[in-house]
C-alpha cells in the first residue's frame, strides 16, 4: 500500500506532467516511426522472473486475489496465459515465475501511480507493458500518453537498469464504437510506443499489424469483438506475436 507522502508525490508529478502536455511545443512524431523495422529477440534465463501489465486485455478476468505466480486462476484468461503455457513447455524457461498484473480500466496514469508496487518492487527480470486504449477512448493527447509512459520507463530503467522490457503495441480495429472520433488519436498513439521503443532500445510487438493483416480475410468482429477486446482468435494474434519476438 502507499503511504500519504508517496501518493502526494505521484499526485504533483501527475500534475506537472499534465501541465508539460498543455503546453503549445508538443513532442514530435515522425510518420517514420510506422515503418520502423524491430527485429530485436528476446532470450530468457531458466528462473526468469516476467511480469505482464496493463489494462483489461492483460487482466483477462484473473483473480486478482492471486499474487504469487504461475497460478492460472491469477493469470487469467486471455493471451497472458496462453503465452505462460506456451513458455512453460521451453526448457529455457523451465524455472521462470510468471506474474499478471493487469487492472481492467486502467490509463497510462494509473500505471504510473501503481508502478512501485506492481512493478518496480516486484523486481521482475523482464516487464510487458499493453496500455493505452483506455486513454485513447478519453481522448487523452498523444503528448499527455508520452510523458506518463516515459516516466515509468525512465524510473524502472533508473532503478531495475538490467530489466528487460518489452513495449506492445496499442490496438483497436473499426468495430469500435466511435473509431472516426478514435483513429487520428490512435494512430499517434501508436507513434508514441515505436519511438519509446527505440528511445529506450526496448523489445517491440506489433499487434496493431498483426490485426490489421488478419482483418483483411476476418471480420473485426471475429478478432475484437468490439475493436478492442480479443476473441478467442484474437487471444491467439495475440499469444503468437508476443512469442514471436522470443528466441528459445
Amino acid at each position: 500500500m502507499y503511504s500519504r507522502r508517496l501518493f502526494l508525490q505521484n499526485v504533483f508529478l501527475f500534475s506537472g506532467l499534465l501541465a508539460a502536455c498543455r503546453k503549445k511545443d508538443s513532442v514530435q512524431m515522425d510518420d517514420n516511426l510506422l515503418e520502423h523495422n524491430f527485429d530485436q529477440k528476446i532470450s530468457f534465463k531458466q528462473d526468469c522472473k516476467l511480469l505482464f501489465i496493463g489494462d483489461s486485455i492483460t487482466d483477462a478476468k484473473r483473480d486478482r486475489t492471486i499474487l504469487t505466480p504461475n497460478d492460472m486462476n491469477g493469470l487469467g484468461n486471455g493471451y497472458v496465459k496462453e503465452v505462460a503455457i506456451a513458455l512453460f513447455q521451453k526448457p529455457a524457461f523451465e524455472k521462470g515465475a510468471i506474474y499478471n498484473r493487469g487492472i481492467g480500466g486502467n490509463t497510462i496514469a494509473d500505471l504510473v501511480n501503481r508502478w512501485d508496487s506492481d512493478a518496480i518492487e516486484l523486481r521482475p527480470d523482464v516487464v510487458s507493458i499493453l496500455i493505452g486504449v483506455n486513454d485513447i477512448r478519453r481522448g487523452n493527447p498523444s503528448d499527455y500518453y508520452y510523458k506518463y509512459y516515459r516516466s515509468i520507463l525512465s524510473k524502472i530503467k533508473q532503478s531495475l537498469p538490467h530489466t528487460s522490457i518489452i513495449l506492445c503495441e496499442p490496438f483497436i480495429l473499426p468495430n469500435i464504437q466511435g473509431y472516426d472520433n478514435f483513429k487520428q488519436n490512435f494512430l499517434d498513439y501508436r507513434k508514441v510506443v515505436r519511438k519509446l521503443a527505440i528511445e529506450f532500445n526496448t523489445f517491440f510487438v506489433p499487434y496493431f499489424s498483426a490485426f490489421e493483416s488478419s482483418s483483411q480475410t476476418t471480420a473485426a468482429s471475429n478478432l475484437l469483438y468490439d475493436g478492442i477486446h480479443p476473441t478467442n482468435l484474437g487471444i491467439t494474434i495475440l499469444k503468437d506475436k508476443w512469442l514471436g519476438i522470443c528466441m528459445f
